[in-house]
């Protein structure tokens, strides 16, 4: 099935905000290949003013994407992931500390998962971000994301 956008996040605070402008200023992604839930209204002002689809509902945006990006804080992740579980997304994103590959598979079921850990110089498009996929996942896209914020370090696949 053909999602309406390529990625979907969910969370619209700093690093999400790194992380879109990124993609759109290295020309990866156009505004409307990009959606973004959150559920405080003011956190998705930004994102409209570029032109960005905004909701507030975390659902939708899980299904309607192809690369469903966290960027939550990690005591959200467990109602988050619940709220989401029986959406129909195959590529999960987390950029949540302490969050592992394996609580988001147990949580969400058998999806391509990639953990990623920017750091908060990716605000100022000076960052660096370390990359681990599930075992057999791989995504050049993710890499060109994340690469947009300037560097990235590949770690081995992992379950």
């Amino acid at each position: 099935m053909d999602k309406k956008y390529k990625l979907g996040i969910i969370g619209g605070g700093n690093m999400a905000r790194a992380i879109v402008l990124g993609a759109l200023k290295s020309g990866l992604l156009t505004s409307k290949e990009i959606i973004v839930s959150d559920k405080v209204n003011e956190q998705l002002i930004c994102f409209q003013g570029l032109g960005i689809d905004t909701i507030t509902d975390n659902k939708a945006v899980a299904s309607s994407c192809e690369y469903l990006l966290f960027a939550i804080k990690p005591q959200q992740s467990q109602a988050v992931f619940s709220e989401i579980k029986d959406c129909s997304f195959e590529n999960a994103v987390s950029i949540m500390a302490g969050v592992t590959i394996s609580k988001i598979r147990d949580s969400l079921g058998n999806k391509n998962i990639a953990r990623v850990m920017p750091n908060t110089p990716a605000l100022v498009g000076m960052g660096m971000s370390a990359i681990a996929f599930s075992d057999g996942f791989k995504s050049d896209f993710l890499l060109s994301l994340f690469s947009s914020l300037r560097e990235y370090f590949l770690y081995k696949s992992v379950s």
